[in-house]
């Protein structure tokens, strides 16, 4: 019986997900004909290989701890399970691994026939804004024609399984399930899933593989909240750049305004001075031909003056 005092890891844990399905490789077929458009029809009961973490090739790949390649016929896949949201670009990570699969699926030599490759992505948590749970990416043009039948990258939110229009059977509860309860309630539904739930429990109870995935929990933890506190320090860094840069834009703009308000200042003043200079000459010149007698007409002509300026003189 599963010791309830510790945290129980679900089928949604990365590691969980692993360790478990690792047990119980046939889930693998059922998941890929459930979630991969192109294999709602594949009629595959055989045997399923999991792939080493090299290439035909010999080139080393970075492989994630919670990775499950497998290859059926001529088919390869890569299922993942992302149980946490991460501050990184998820869609990123989609096109590196399913490059990691096209690396590893070529051959020796000069020959370009390889397995049609699927990797599948279930999250635990809502990636896209629209209402549609499984999202099927295929390598294509601009018009919709796909480049060639290399398979596809699916993207399965759970999240919105709880959505009313979608109908949900027994493998997309069990990624639904987050009490032990909701668990317990799918035994007896398949002799598959006794199985899963079984090795829940067991791993769960088993104090090493317990210890190993709470481990692993908490250094998961501890790596995103390194990347929150990298992100806001990067947020908080911009911010702090656009906030001196706009201070030191505006000084700088202030100072140059200022020059300009100077130098146009200095124009018009001096211009201004220039003109009332010359009226006052005019007005020194008109007083003085007043005195003589001179007629106000010809005092206008001559100094610019109005007759009105003149007289009051």
């Amino acid at each position: 019986m599963t010791n309830n005092k510790k945290r129980f890891y679900f089928i949604t844990d990365d590691l969980m997900f692993k360790m478990n399905l690792e047990k119980n490789l046939e889930v693998l077929i059922i998941l890929a004909k459930k979630y991969i458009k192109d294999l709602k029809d594949w009629n595959y009961n055989d045997e399923i290989r999991l792939l080493p973490t090299e290439n035909n090739n010999g080139i080393s790949i970075k492989s994630s701890t919670y990775d499950l390649k497998f290859k059926a016929l001529d088919k390869s896949f890569d299922f993942e399970m992302q149980g946490e949201k991460r501050s990184y670009n998820l869609e990123d990570r989609f096109l590196k691994y399913y490059g990691d699969l096209i690396v590893r699926a070529y051959p020796k030599g000069d020959s370009y026939n390889h397995d049609t490759i699927y990797n599948l992505w279930i999250l635990n948590f809502k990636l896209y804004e629209d209402e549609l749970a499984i999202h099927t990416f295929k390598l294509k043009d601009e018009d919709g024609n796909v480049l060639n039948d290399s398979g596809s990258i699916t993207v399965v939110e759970i999240e919105k399984f709880k959505n009313m229009n979608y109908n949900v059977d027994i493998w997309d509860k069990l990624f639904m399930a987050n009490e032990i309860k909701e668990l317990d309630s799918l035994k007896g539904a398949d002799d598959l899933m006794d199985k899963v739930i079984k090795t829940c429990h067991d791993i769960n109870d088993d104090n090493e593989m317990w210890r190993l995935l709470d481990e692993d929990h908490a250094r998961r933890n501890i790596g995103a909240e390194r990347e929150a506190i990298i992100e806001k320090a990067q947020k908080e860094g911009l911010e702090k750049g656009m906030a001196e840069g706009l201070e030191k834009g505006m000084a700088k703009g202030i100072e140059q305004g200022m020059a300009k308000g100077i130098e146009q200042g200095m124009a018009k003043g001096i211009e201004q001075g220039i003109a009332q200079g010359e009226k006052n000459k005019s007005i020194e010149i008109a007083k003085k031909l007043k005195s003589s007698g001179i007629p106000i007409e010809v005092i206008e002509e001559s100094t610019g003056l109005s007759k009105q300026e003149i007289e009051q003189l």
